[in-house]
């Protein structure tokens, strides 16, 4: 029951029932019962408000069974993934450029216009 009082506090703590029934897409009496723990929240509806509400994210969270340590190991695993993940496209990139570069030499030379004139008239 605790965990169902910290989602009511936190669906109170967003506003009133109209701001929440506007943020949530349901209609201001169930936003109203929500707020007053008359009725049990849709899932929908709080995976709506969860991107809306720190508040609420972390009442569902808590709710969940969620606490801050092992929301901080999520976050620093994902922040070692995002690091890697941009070392390999600064590779990627600095790869992709040394082969322009590549192909860039071996392309055929550009002949200046006069030796070019030069080339057509001893052709002739």
């Amino acid at each position: 029951m605790k965990n169902r009082d910290a989602l009511t506090a936190a669906f109170r703590a967003f506003g009133t029932a109209k701001e929440l029934a506007l943020a949530g897409g349901i209609s201001p009496i169930t936003a109203y019962r929500y707020q007053n723990a008359l009725t049990k929240p849709d899932l929908d509806v709080v995976t709506r408000l969860m991107g809306k509400s720190r508040a609420i994210l972390d009442a569902v969270l808590h709710a969940a069974g969620c606490d801050d340590v092992a929301i901080d190991l999520e976050i620093d695993r994902i922040t070692r993934l995002l690091a890697d993940l941009q070392e390999q496209r600064a590779q990627i990139y600095a790869d992709l450029d040394a082969d322009k570069a590549a192909r860039r030499g071996m392309a055929r030379p550009a002949v200046p216009m006069a030796d070019a004139a030069e080339a057509q008239r001893g052709l002739k």
